[in-house]
């Protein structure tokens, strides 16, 4: 497993576009995503290794979520599979 850059990632976005979702989602998720007046979020230590024989590729990363009401460091695995079109996520862990 390969690590790619040392460097991290920043993507800043305007207007929270988690202002519209339904109020019937449940309250932890509501904290993470509503009324928020920015959001910033920043990967390290991203590791993409080679594919397994079915073509999935689980990539780790650091991720710092840090936004108006909520912030959090976290180890994630985004596992994909390609698509005709790209690549769809077919587990978060």
């Amino acid at each position: 497993m390969a690590a790619i850059g040392r460097r991290n990632i920043s993507i800043k976005q305007g207007p929270s576009p988690y202002n519209s979702l339904p109020r019937e989602c449940p309250s932890h998720i509501c904290q993470i995503t509503c009324a928020k007046d920015w959001i910033r979020i920043r990967l390290a230590d991203v590791r993409i290794p080679k594919p397994a024989p079915d073509g999935r590729v689980g990539v780790t990363f650091v991720q710092d979520h840090r936004s108006s009401n909520y912030a959090v460091v976290t180890r994630k695995t985004l596992v994909l599979k390609p698509a005709s079109d790209g690549w769809r996520i077919v587990a978060v862990r």
